[in-house]
């Protein structure tokens, strides 16, 4: 008898009477139940089944068929695991910028299952961040909501599709608008405004052009060499995972002095010693003191490249500088102000003086004149 049975037949005994049952599973899905009574011959029950699993193979589910319930998971939960997956595979800061987008979702996704997510719950999450005036974070957000999705269905840890992709929920277009930096005056300004370590962080960021959260924040002692005048961005906190060694603009020698006396891991530190992560709360509030409206702590790196674009240096050298990938990209911090370039403009001069044309003639006294000599 054991011979003859497919796989997934079987007979189960009981007190009273017995019966043939199938159990198997087809495309992730698991399919179980009542085939005949026991006393049917197993040639005959055989056939039974083989017909029940050619009609489920066409889609056409039999009697007593209980599909096993679709594998699902709580928000938070997949959020976590992909959380733990982001710490071995990607950089530090990638895992803090998850974390921030992971707070906003949770906001309004919550408590909610992931098959409870969908296309038209994103859009309002979308329309909520877009009313606080957040579009870049939303659109961190929705591209971390998308990989948690992802990853989750190809873990096997949900059976659903993904409400978060760009074809269902477009991103906002950003757009390159954003050309602020700081004039001298606005410069100065800040700085008054701003007390230790927020001073420090601002000067590093105008006279470096490093990026403030990612690369400034997590300076450590050993990166700066004061001999040398170098600071060196380790790989692990580098965008392209590669350690790079950068001059030292000379206003910044004595602030890392100042700074190396301090002891700690890193350059920055809170109270407790542990990794400063962010300035966005106090640089707003030393702009709105300074007056300085539309600033932002990437303003600084955008300052560092509009001054050296309007120092006169050139592409490459502004390249290896901002430590940007390719050329192109330079076109988007290296912005020149209306009044450097009414400056360039005015060099032009003037080869030759315009000649006088006399006083100015009536054109329709010419006209006349044209008629009556006509």
């Amino acid at each position: 008898m054991a011979k003859i049975k497919p796989t997934g037949l079987f007979l189960k005994k009981g007190a009273k009477r017995s019966s043939w049952r199938y159990q198997f599973e087809y495309r992730e899905r698991r399919y179980r139940g009542k085939v005949c009574g026991g006393d049917m011959c197993p040639s005959a029950a055989a056939e039974m089944y083989g017909a029940m699993r050619s009609d489920i193979f066409r889609g056409q589910v039999g009697i007593g068929i209980k599909p096993a319930a679709k594998k699902d998971l709580l928000f938070e939960k997949a959020a976590e695991l992909v959380l733990e997956w982001m710490k071995t595979t990607k950089r530090p800061q990638s895992v803090t910028t998850y974390g921030f987008c992971v707070k906003g979702l949770s906001r309004t996704f919550g408590g909610k299952k992931l098959s409870e997510i969908v296309p038209f719950g994103v859009e309002a999450h979308k329309k909520m961040r877009k009313d606080e005036g957040h579009l870049v974070q939303c659109n961190n957000e929705l591209a971390a909501l998308s990989v948690i999705f992802n990853r989750c269905i190809q873990w096997g840890k949900f059976e659903g599709s993904n409400p978060a992709t760009k074809k269902k929920v477009k991103r906002f277009d950003i757009g390159l608008t954003r050309t602020r930096w700081l004039s001298e005056d606005e410069e100065t300004r800040l700085v008054a405004e701003c007390s230790e370590p927020l001073r420090s962080i601002v000067l590093i960021g105008i006279y470096s052009g490093l990026r403030v959260r990612s690369k400034v924040l997590t300076l450590k002692p050993d990166c700066i060499d004061l001999k040398h005048r170098t600071v060196t961005i380790e790989g692990a906190y580098s965008k392209n995972k590669r350690t790079r060694t950068l001059p030292m603009h000379s206003a910044l020698v004595e602030v890392f002095e100042r700074l190396l006396q301090t002891k700690g891991e890193f350059l920055f530190t809170n109270q407790d010693g542990s990794r400063l992560k962010g300035i966005r709360g106090g640089f707003d509030a030393a702009c709105q003191r300074a007056k300085i409206k539309g600033a932002t702590p990437h303003t600084l790196r955008h300052t560092f490249a509009s001054r050296l674009a309007m120092a006169g240096v050139g592409s490459v050298s502004l390249q290896q500088l901002g430590r940007w990938e390719s050329l192109s990209m330079i076109n988007r911090y290296a912005h020149l102000s209306p009044g450097h370039l009414t400056e360039s403009l005015e060099r032009l001069g003037c080869a030759a003086k315009v000649p006088h044309l006399g006083p100015t003639v009536d054109s329709k006294v010419v006209a006349m004149e044209v008629v009556k000599v006509g």
